[in-house]
């Protein structure tokens, strides 16, 4: 018998928090509003096919459950 090695499938998750960066630095801070409604584009590097989109909540957060194990990009855009 041969063994094969195990691989987890749509077990992975992202998530993350969409604001306005007043002072550039990366971090969330007092005073920095929350981007409510924002489009959020998750795309894996191995496979552009496997393209997500979800929209922020009013608190400006996003989770995005099921995903495949990988690298992906994540892009945010709002009006």
């Amino acid at each position: 018998m041969t063994a094969l090695p195990a691989q987890a499938v749509g077990a992975g998750s992202i998530a993350g928090h969409v604001f306005v960066d007043a002072n550039g630095n990366g971090l969330a801070e007092p005073g920095e509003a929350a981007v409510a409604g924002a489009k959020v584009i998750v795309v894996a590097q191995a496979d552009a096919a496997h393209t997500y989109e979800i929209t922020t909540d009013a608190a400006g957060l996003f989770v995005l459950a099921g995903l495949d194990y990988g690298t992906y990009d994540v892009f945010a855009s709002a009006d």
